[in-house]
């Protein structure tokens, strides 16, 4: 955990000392987000159900913040970065709840992290405004909530909204890689992977891997 810790601080400590004289880009877009790993079992167990979902889809969430850039050549840069985001896993089916499990009950949960991401990216130019880009991430778990629906017969029976931010840790670290383009106006679109590298479950019996697919805007100053 001391190494993550300061992953996260060397991030932070980069971030603010190149923001006062690089150049400034602004970054938000949209994420699609899931868990690798046992992440089903473990969100059935914090569910607290008996029954098994039949279908796992991403979960669609959404993500801010800017970054600097820190010249290294005149081909490739270094990018430090502040990032909110919102991530998880979702889960749709047929639920047995114990004592009812005749109603065939609908229900969908989901699993959403908010975070603040550091990340320390290496960007090369590829030429006519096209850059590649790739580094390590910092994480830091601002809250965890699970939301719970259920319903049968056209009725909601469940609707809950549950503080699971003690079941994770508080800090985790992912790479990033992917791709951006430039228009000479200031504005860009981008699009990149992040791959969690450790676990974010407390429980350490549980190894569960946060990924993500994500697609933005940036503009440039």
């Amino acid at each position: 955990m001391k190494k993550y810790v300061l992953i996260l601080v060397v991030s932070a400590a980069s971030f603010s000392q190149s923001v006062m004289a690089q150049e400034i880009t602004l970054k938000a877009g949209a994420l699609g987000s899931d868990w690798r790993g046992n992440g089903i079992n473990v969100l059935n167990t914090l569910v607290g159900v008996t029954g098994k979902f039949l279908s796992r889809s991403p979960y669609i969430g959404y993500y801010g913040g800017a970054t600097v850039s820190i010249p290294v050549s005149e081909q490739v840069s270094i990018e430090p970065g502040l990032i909110y985001s919102q991530s998880g896993t979702s889960l749709k089916g047929e639920l047995g709840l114990k004592g009812i499990d005749f109603l065939n009950i609908n229900a969908s949960a989901s699993m959403v992290q908010q975070r603040i991401e550091m990340p320390v990216l290496l960007k090369a130019d590829l030429g006519n405004g096209l850059q590649l880009m790739a580094g390590p991430q910092a994480s830091y778990q601002l809250a965890s909530k699970l939301r719970v629906q259920a319903g049968a017969f056209g009725f909601n029976l469940l609707n809950r909204s549950i503080d699971m931010s003690n079941s994770f840790e508080p800090l985790n670290v992912s790479a990033i890689a992917g791709l951006q383009y430039n228009l000479p106006n200031g504005l860009g679109i981008q699009a990149s992977y992040e791959h969690g590298l450790t676990s974010i479950m407390k429980d350490r019996s549980a190894k569960v891997y946060t990924q993500s697919g994500r697609v933005g805007l940036s503009y440039r100053f």
